[in-house]
């Protein structure tokens, strides 16, 4: 059975790319039990995006995905068209849809032949074309139909599609009504989220497969006893996941959706100290991964991206104690950064810190991040869709062209980066060592394009 490298690095690759959908019942609202495949009407698969936020650590955006569906039989019409997928059902509004890619491998195994995903399990025996459960993680996309939904001349449907996490981004948290007069620790407060009912059923648990097993919690003890009322100003003018991540924050938590489905709230993940995977481009092959750089488009210093002041307000009062402030030193040197990139001041409000030590640590975090001047490299590659945020992957890539070689007919110079005769102006990496920051998955053109910053 071959390995995930193995089959990112084959020049010729099966992928597999699945659509699904969940519809709401007439009689009830809620979701139907099992996914409905959708695949055979996908003409266009859009891009999968997701980055963190490198000023507000421990935060990560998901962006939205467009379908383009083929409706020649009248499949994605309004739910009153017996021929529409919607027809008793509710409208196709907030459809829960799942998109899956995955490369397929053909092997034989003790003389039966098997096909297997990667990443995921073992999906069909075709020796008895028996369905065997796919592991979840392979996974990479669920998310609701929002917004308007038109038919073109070309009978080619539309849906937009937004993130999962807009379920807790579209609802004010003033409009929650599970407020103690004692307040919330931070694993109570998303407890109460996950346990959240209307009418007799649950508010969230049906967008993560209606179980408690697609939540998972970490232990928290700081109560937070301003959370106690609709109207704290902890959570005046603020969204669901807005205070989620605030809470997030404050105890060094990460709160994010997972491309599985499920809800975490839980430390994040130590960083790695060896690569997840390496990028090999012009002048490097592995045998292991081999070469799967496309191309480069940018790479230099990220100055927008550096400050040499933290400003955290974390207490109530606005008063001096109410701050903690973390600064370099401001000197005229040729090695001082505020002297030679400016200084610059990012200022943050975060009340649910409610003491000066966690403050100082949450600001000492903050601005480990930001305070020095880092490079980033974005980069276009063969399909990998393994790789997660803040993977660390090193980047092997050399465009100095040999002394004499003629360069003609072997690069595209319409797309290619374009090198001066010394080789002054080309790239070169070593086995350097980034973290993915951004990511994004073209469903079409099956390639992936990533912004790296170095570690």
């Amino acid at each position: 059975m071959s390995s995930i490298e193995e089959m990112i690095k084959r020049p010729k690759s099966k992928v597999l790319r699945r659509a699904y959908i969940k519809r709401m019942l007439s009689a009830t609202g809620l979701y139907e039990t099992d996914w409905f495949e959708i695949t055979e009407d996908v003409k266009k698969w859009g891009k999968l995006k997701a980055k963190t936020d490198e000023t507000l650590i421990n935060r990560f955006r998901f962006g939205s995905n467009v379908l383009k569906m083929s409706n020649d039989k009248g499949r994605y019409n309004p739910e009153n068209d017996q021929a529409s997928l919607w027809y008793d059902y509710v409208n196709q509004q907030r459809t829960l849809v799942k998109l899956n890619v995955a490369f397929l491998d053909e092997s034989i195994t003790s003389g039966i032949w098997r096909q297997v995903e990667w990443p995921g399990e073992a999906i069909w025996d075709l020796d008895t074309f028996d369905e065997v459960q796919w592991d979840e993680v392979g996974v990479n996309y669920i998310g609701i139909v929002s917004g308007d939904i038109f038919q073109s001349s070309k009978n080619e449907v539309a849906l937009n599609i937004k993130p999962l996490v807009s379920v807790f981004q579209d609802l004010p948290a003033s409009n929650l009504s599970v407020w103690t007069s004692t307040g919330y620790t931070a694993q109570e407060f998303i407890e109460s989220l996950r346990d959240l009912t209307s009418g007799g059923s649950y508010v969230f648990r049906p967008f993560f497969g209606n179980t408690t097993e697609n939540w998972v919690i970490g232990t928290t003890t700081v109560r937070y006893a301003n959370l106690n009322t609709s109207s704290s100003n902890l959570i005046d003018g603020k969204s669901i996941w807005e205070v989620v991540e605030d809470l997030g924050t404050a105890e060094n938590f990460v709160p994010i959706i997972k491309n599985n489905g499920v809800f975490f709230f839980g430390p994040k993940d130590a960083a790695t100290t060896t690569s997840q995977f390496d990028f090999h481009g012009l002048g490097s092959h592995s045998g292991k991964y081999g070469h799967t750089i496309k191309d480069i488009t940018r790479y230099g210093t990220r100055i927008s991206k550096y400050y040499s002041r933290v400003r955290l307000k974390w207490g109530e009062v606005d008063t001096t104690t109410s701050y903690e402030i973390r600064t370099s030193d401001y000197t005229i040197s040729s090695t001082n950064n505020p002297w030679l990139y400016g200084h610059k001041t990012l200022s943050l409000d975060n009340q649910f810190i409610g003491s000066s030590a966690v403050a100082q640590t949450v600001t000492s975090n903050i601005w480990s991040e930001v305070s020095s001047v880092k490079k980033e490299l974005d980069l276009k590659t063969s399909l990998c869709p393994q790789l997660k945020l803040l993977d660390r992957i090193s980047v092997t890539y050399d465009s100095t062209p040999f002394s004499g070689e003629d360069l003609w007919d072997s690069n595209d110079w319409d797309t290619q980066l374009v090198w001066s005769t010394a080789g002054a102006s080309s790239l070169r990496f070593e086995a350097e060592n980034f973290k993915i920051i951004e990511r994004e998955i073209d469903l079409d053109k099956l390639e992936c394009k990533y912004i790296l910053r170095e570690i």
